[in-house]
C-alpha cells in the first residue's frame, strides 16, 4: 500500500513545487520576451529553454519526475506567449499617439482575460487536436524530447539533442553575430512584387521540417510559391492588377483561405463529435489521471464570466464582450491547427482581425478599447 502511495505521488504532475516554480520562471520569461519582441520585432519560441531550466531546478529540490517538469516548464513557457500578445498589439496606441489614454489596469485585465480563455480552450481541445488528429506540433515534441533527454541519465538521444542545438546555437552566431554566412541564400530581389525571395538559411526551419513531415512542408511551399510568383508577380506581369493591389490581395486571399478552413474544420469536428464520443476507446486509469479534463458546464461557466468580465472592465459592453470571447475560442482553434502543422502562431494577425470585425459592428469603441480587443485575442 505504501509503494503504490509513493508511486502514484512519483507520477503526480500539478504540484506546489511546479505551480511555484513555474509562477517565477513564467514572470522572468515574461519579462524577457516582452522586451525581445519589443527590440526585435519577433519572439522566438523559448519553450527549450524552460524545459532544460525545469528539469534542472527540480532535480535540485529532489525530483526526478518528468510529468512534474512538464508542468513547469508549460507554466514557464506560457509567459512567453502573453508577453507576444501585448508586445505586438498594445505599442501601436503609442505609435497612434493614442498611449497616454491607456492605463495600466486595462492591459492587466485584457491580459487577464485572454489568459484565462487562452487556457479553458486549450484544455476543452487538447484532447482533440493531440489524442484525435495527433498533428506533430513540432514545438511540443522538441520540448518533450528535452525533458526526456535531461531527465532521464540513460537517455539514448541526448548527445543527438543537445549536439543539434550546440550546432544550430553556433551556425546562428556565426551567421547572425560574424556575419559568415547570409540570411537568404540565393537570394533574388529583382522581381516585381517581391521583396527577396530564396531559402532562409536556418537550422530552425530545417528542424521544423523534419518533425512536420513532407506533406504539410510542400503544402506550405506551395501556398509561397502560389501567393508570391501567381499573385504578386504574375498578376501585375499580365497587367491585370498593380503591384500595390496583387499585394493586398495575396495577403487577404490567404487569410481568408486559412479563417474559411479553420470555419470548416470546426463545423467538420462538431458533427464528428458524437460519432468519436461512441467509437473512442476508454484509456486506462493511470493514463487517464495524466489527461486534461475540463467539463462542459466549466467550460462556459468561465467563457461567459470571462465575457461578462471584459465587458464591463474595458467598456466594451456586453454583445462586443460575447463576440471577442467567441472570436478568440475560434482563434485558439485555428491556432492549435497551426501550431501543431508547422509550429508557427501568427497571434498578432488574428487579433488584428477580430479588431477589424469589432470596429465594423461596434463603431462606438474607442480605438484605445479595440486594440485591447486585439491584445486578448492575441
Amino acid at each position: 500500500m505504501a509503494e503504490a502511495t509513493v508511486r502514484q505521488r512519483q507520477k503526480r504532475a500539478l504540484t506546489a513545487r511546479s505551480i511555484v516554480l513555474g509562477a517565477v520562471g513564467s514572470a522572468i520569461l515574461t519579462a524577457s520576451s516582452l522586451f525581445i519582441a519589443l527590440r526585435m520585432g519577433m519572439l522566438p519560441w523559448p519553450i527549450a529553454f524552460a524545459a532544460i531550466v525545469s528539469v534542472l531546478f527540480l532535480r535540485v529540490l529532489g525530483s526526478h519526475n518528468l510529468h512534474e517538469a512538464n508542468v513547469t516548464h508549460a507554466a514557464m513557457s506560457a509567459g512567453s506567449m502573453v508577453a507576444g500578445g501585448v508586445a505586438f498589439t498594445v505599442p501601436a496606441l503609442w505609435i497612434l499617439g493614442l498611449g497616454e489614454d491607456l492605463s495600466v489596469s486595462q492591459v492587466l485585465f485584457a491580459t487577464l482575460g485572454g489568459t484565462v480563455l487562452g487556457l479553458i480552450a486549450c484544455a476543452a481541445l487538447q484532447p482533440y487536436f493531440i489524442r484525435e488528429k495527433r498533428l506533430a506540433f513540432p514545438i511540443g515534441t522538441s520540448a518533450a524530447d528535452t525533458i526526456r533527454a535531461v531527465g532521464d541519465t540513460a537517455a539514448a538521444d541526448a548527445p543527438a539533442l543537445f549536439g543539434g542545438m550546440g550546432f544550430a546555437a553556433a551556425y546562428a552566431a556565426l551567421r547572425d553575430v560574424a556575419g559568415l554566412f547570409p540570411q537568404i541564400l540565393f537570394a533574388i530581389t529583382a522581381i516585381p512584387g517581391i521583396a527577396s525571395f530564396g531559402i532562409y538559411n536556418s537550422p530552425m526551419t530545417i528542424a521544423v521540417g523534419f518533425m512536420v513531415g513532407v506533406v504539410p512542408a510542400l503544402v506550405w511551399f506551395l501556398g509561397a510559391l502560389i501567393g508570391h510568383f501567381g499573385i504578386a508577380f504574375g498578376l501585375p506581369a499580365l497587367s491585370l492588377v498593380g503591384l500595390s493591389e496583387a499585394a493586398d490581395m495575396r495577403v487577404s486571399l490567404g487569410l481568408g483561405l486559412m479563417l474559411g478552413c479553420g470555419a470548416g474544420m470546426i463545423v467538420a469536428s462538431m458533427r464528428a463529435a458524437h460519432a468519436r464520443e461512441r467509437k473512442a476507446n476508454r484509456p486506462a486509469e493511470d493514463e487517464r489521471s495524466r489527461r486534461i479534463s475540463c467539463p462542459r458546464a466549466v467550460i462556459g461557466i468561465v467563457s461567459a464570466a470571462v465575457a461578462c468580465f471584459l465587458s464591463f472592465a474595458l467598456g466594451w459592453g456586453l454583445l462586443a464582450g460575447v463576440l471577442v470571447t467567441l472570436c478568440a475560442w475560434f482563434c485558439v482553434y485555428l491556432a492549435a491547427w497551426l501550431v501543431g502543422s508547422t509550429g508557427i502562431d501568427p497571434m498578432e494577425i488574428f487579433g488584428i482581425l477580430v479588431l477589424i470585425l469589432v470596429q465594423v459592428l461596434f463603431r462606438q469603441i474607442s480605438t484605445t478599447s479595440l486594440f485591447l480587443v486585439a491584445t486578448v485575442v492575441a
